[in-house]
């Protein structure tokens, strides 16, 4: 339900700001090993992320795909988004008040996935960015 929320708060936000949305799927187990505390900023900030970076200037095509599946016995949630180079590179150097925002978000996504086994993975390339975070279900 806490999931249902955050999601459809932020993938209207997405839809407002003229962000294309791709669900791949949508496989998230009635339980996570999460409080909800944890859960709301966990996802909540992933998705901010993905919004703001979506949406960034200089972005041609705007998108955020979701990939929320299980796997021998972990939710996985994968949020890519689309992004430039340069922006990327700026939020690595964090030059400018909104990205030292951004990076926050990152900060807290790290601290809150390192209290549920550290599994996280980033990736990115000249026009996205992805994040997947694990969570053992058992």
């Amino acid at each position: 339900k806490i999931m249902d929320i955050i999601l459809n708060g932020k993938l209207t936000d997405a839809i407002n700001a003229r962000v294309s949305l791709e669900i791949v799927n949508a496989n998230i187990p009635k339980t996570l090993p999460l409080s909800d505390k944890d859960m709301c900023a966990l996802f909540f900030n992933i998705m901010d992320n993905a919004v703001a970076t979506a949406t960034a200037p200089d972005v041609s095509h705007p998108y955020i795909k979701l990939n929320m599946r299980t796997q021998k016995n972990f939710f996985l949630f994968t949020c890519e988004n689309s992004t430039t180079r340069a922006y990327v590179e700026r939020n690595q150097n964090r030059q400018d008040k909104a990205l030292q925002k951004h990076c926050m978000g990152q900060k807290i996504i790290r601290q809150i996935a390192g209290r549920y086994g550290n599994l996280t993975e980033t990736e990115y390339g000249t026009d996205y960015y992805a994040i997947t975070v694990g969570l053992p279900l058992s």
